[in-house]
């Protein structure tokens, strides 16, 4: 591992706790482009990216992940978040569905994808979802 690579994931890391996101994208990029094959680093780009609300950029890396890692629920909950921001709610809910399939006890996919069906609008999958 290159510890150039971490000390610029580690100032990403630093600089999204300070909500300084821009920033923090500038240091996970170059930790990226240091060591492209480093799925932690994408990730963490790709968060940042959803936070700045580029969220086509961040389904880029989301995909990336997903490509390399078709079961990585965080990833595909996260595709599911970034869907749900761009008002694709069917889409969303397509993503959610996969990351409760990796991971059937993490409550929060089952809220996301209520609200989702919010969107929809499918209020009986809904509440389906918020009394999960």
């Amino acid at each position: 591992m290159s510890t150039n690579a971490e000390h610029y994931n580690g100032l990403g890391h630093l600089s999204k706790i300070a909500g300084q996101y821009e920033d923090a994208l500038g240091y996970y990029d170059q930790a990226v482009k240091l060591e492209p094959s480093n799925m932690d680093y994408i990730y963490n780009r790709g968060c940042c990216y959803r936070l700045t609300k580029s969220y086509d950029e961040a389904i880029k890396d989301y995909d990336t992940l997903i490509s390399a890692n078709p079961s990585d629920a965080s990833a595909l909950w996260e595709r599911g978040l970034c869907c749900q921001k761009l008002c694709q709610y069917k889409r969303a809910i397509e993503y959610y569905n996969r990351a409760i399939n990796c991971n059937p006890y993490h409550a929060e996919y089952y809220l996301w994808r209520a609200i989702s069906y919010c969107g929809i609008p499918d209020r009986t999958n809904a509440i389906s979802d918020f009394k999960a």
